[in-house]
């Protein structure tokens, strides 16, 4: 039964990792024509999971056209701006044997090089589209966002690697002295993650969903004699009664020890890494 359980969870963490990382980029990729036509903006913060969020409603019904926008098959049009196709790649969101792939409220991910020219000027400008229930998130990608419990409010807690010889433990466990004896334990909070052997700090995280069960993250790591920076995504599957956290290294750099010498930038371990939740 235990390794039944292990061999699910495995084929869980590689399914997903497979799946997460799958790309496909090539130029002047078309929007589909449920991302075309005019969007009004619902809600800008910049500090916000998701920025620039608008809807179908038309705006200029209103007497508001700064907040509106339509897009096309070669741009999009905004206040007194118009923006003209440079380049375009797709990311894929939904497989396409998911009930997301063909549903009228779902995308995958866009981002598109924009020209623009506003008032003579002409400027280039970056955006990601995403038509996620209904709404669609226009955004900047450079844009930094910085980690909120809000955005990691799935990961928060105690978890323990599921290859550990006993995986019963408590949420309580971190704050005792597992924290300093059991190298299985880690305790991720809205800034850190933090295990035995170092601490990773959270330097940005990126939810591609709206349920943010996952996350595209930044972090900037330091342990045993080392510091470095890792890009992971993270996904949180429910398996039983215990959340599973699969945590996927996609790429390291900068990785240097205390005297700031520069070492090898390969992983440091396995790729992907999974947890079971804490209770």
């Amino acid at each position: 039964m235990r390794k039944a359980h292990a061999a699910g969870l495995m084929a869980l963490g590689i399914a997903i990792t497979v799946s997460a990382t799958a790309a496909v980029a090539a130029p002047r990729v078309r929007l589909p024509a449920k991302l075309l036509g005019g969007w009004c903006l619902m809600r800008f913060d910049p500090g916000d999971d998701y920025g620039s969020v608008y809807t179908r409603e038309d705006c200029t019904k209103q007497g508001n056209t700064a907040d509106y926008i339509e897009l096309k098959p070669n741009g999009y049009d905004g206040r007194d701006k118009s923006c003209k196709t440079v380049s375009s790649s797709v990311k894929i969101l939904h497989k396409r044997s998911s009930k997301y792939f063909n549903a009228p409220g779902f995308s995958d991910q866009y981002t598109v090089r924009y020209r623009c020219r506003r008032e003579g000027a002409t400027r280039y400008e970056t955006k990601t589209i995403t038509l996620e229930k209904g709404v669609l998130l226009f955004d900047d990608p450079s844009r930094p966002i910085r980690p909120t419990a809000k955005q990691l409010s799935e990961f928060l807690g105690t978890w323990i690697r599921v290859d550990a010889t006993d995986a019963a433990c408590r949420r309580d466990d971190w704050k005792g002295t597992a924290q300093y004896e059991n190298p299985y334990l880690i305790n991720v909070t809205a800034s850190a993650v933090e295990t035995l052997y170092g601490d990773c700090k959270i330097s940005s995280a990126w939810p591609r969903n709206w349920e943010r069960t996952t996350v595209d993250v930044e972090l900037s790591c330091s342990g045993e004699g080392y510091t470095w920076n890792s890009s992971e995504l993270w996904d949180v599957q429910q398996l039983g009664d215990r959340k599973v956290f699969v945590q996927t290294e996609l790429r390291t750099s900068n990785r240097r020890d205390d005297a700031g010498k520069r070492y090898d930038n390969s992983q440091s371990g396995k790729p992907t890494t999974l947890y079971l939740e804490c209770k």
